[in-house]
């Protein structure tokens, strides 16, 4: 494994963890979709990567790459004014590595 697939593995479960926060504190409707899109579209990118190594790799940096996906989703809610909904982040992650690459898992 190179250290260019753990980089894009990395950035792909970061974008999943981001969108799955929006789908559950967000309230707002019209991106819904979208976000649930690019959750898709993260784990099939992630699956071609996907190997006990890898899943190692990013077990061991989950609390990091979710500390950096909720910065991310905190900055992306205010933007919005979606103050309440930022507020109401979660300081840990609240799912598995195995529900976050999971196709079949929906918040």
């Amino acid at each position: 494994m190179s250290k260019k697939d753990l980089y894009s593995s990395e950035r792909y479960l970061e974008n999943i963890i981001v969108h799955l926060l929006k789908l559950t504190y967000s309230p707002a409707r019209d991106p819904r979709e979208g976000w649930k899109k690019s959750v898709r579209n993260a784990r099939r990118k992630l699956d071609r990567h996907r190997s006990p190594v890898v899943e190692a790799k990013l077990a061991a940096r989950l609390p990091d790459l979710f500390a950096r996906a909720r910065r991310q989703a905190e900055r992306d809610l205010r933007k919005w004014h979606e103050h309440d909904a930022a507020r109401e982040l979660p300081d840990e992650c609240p799912w598995t590595l195995q529900q976050l690459l999971d196709p079949n898992f929906r918040t």
